[in-house]
């Protein structure tokens, strides 16, 4: 299942991503993943394919943009979500993946989803406050 067809929760969407860059990965002959860096990488310096490049991202923010409405009318989101922040994040999250791959280390879809989690989990809970130090003239 594809994850621009599937209707999942994020759980199984990040399951779903680090298969799918195995997928990409795992082919002997053709790797899509350092086509993307490389194209990432000329594009800072040739405009016109800056431009192509961007279009694909774009055009890839949509339909992940209208995969996360699913989601939110589906339930799997609250009613009130902000769908364009979450198709940023899931397109952050997918890119990431792909330099992590190459530079770093694969992210396991259980860390990916812990990760995930637990950055939601801070985001929920008030922000700690903080006394500004005061200030002493010599």
């Amino acid at each position: 299942m594809s994850l621009m067809t599937a209707s999942r929760e994020s759980a199984e969407t990040l399951t779903i991503l680090v298969a799918e860059l195995h997928r990409r990965t795992d082919h002997p002959d053709y790797d899509m993943t350092r086509l993307a860096l490389q194209t990432w990488a000329e594009a800072l310096r040739d405009p016109v394919l800056h431009h192509r490049a961007r279009q694909l991202y774009v055009d890839a923010l949509e339909r992940i943009g209208e995969l996360a409405q699913r989601w939110r009318d589906n339930g799997h989101l609250p009613a009130d979500a902000d769908t364009d922040a979450v198709a940023a994040t899931l397109l952050s999250i997918m890119l990431g993946m792909i330099v992590m791959h190459h530079v770093v280390d694969d992210i396991p879809a259980d860390a990916l989803r812990t990760g995930v989690a637990l950055l939601g989990a801070a985001t929920r809970a008030p922000a700690p406050t903080t006394t500004p130090a005061k200030q002493t003239t010599p």
